[in-house]
């Protein structure tokens, strides 16, 4: 019975908080409050945080391609040299498929 007073009254504290915030805690153990967001201002927000993430990426491709030497890249893996592409074909979803034979 005592474990059931403890989870309603963990139900009740977390009535108390209501839908306007939430405390989490974080690595370094100290409580942090966060502001609930709706679903739309949470939509809003990851589009904000791709575009930003998508821009960053661009940049630092563009830094490494005005840096880094041909073979350089394909080494690090963003390049591929002497690629024949002998065909193109969009396929599900609108992605693009390369045929190369070599």
């Amino acid at each position: 019975m005592g474990g059931d007073k403890n989870v309603e009254e963990k139900d009740r504290q977390r009535n108390r908080r209501g839908s306007d915030a939430v405390t989490m805690t974080s690595k370094s153990g100290h409580a942090e409050k966060h502001t609930r967001l709706d679903a739309s201002a949470f939509a809003s927000n990851q589009l904000i945080l791709l575009e930003k993430e998508s821009l960053s990426e661009v940049a630092e491709m563009s830094n490494a391609i005005t840096t880094y030497s041909p073979s350089q890249l394909q080494s690090r893996g963003l390049a591929l040299l002497n690629l024949v592409i002998e065909s193109v074909r969009t396929g599900l979803g609108g992605k693009t498929y390369l045929w190369t034979f070599n």
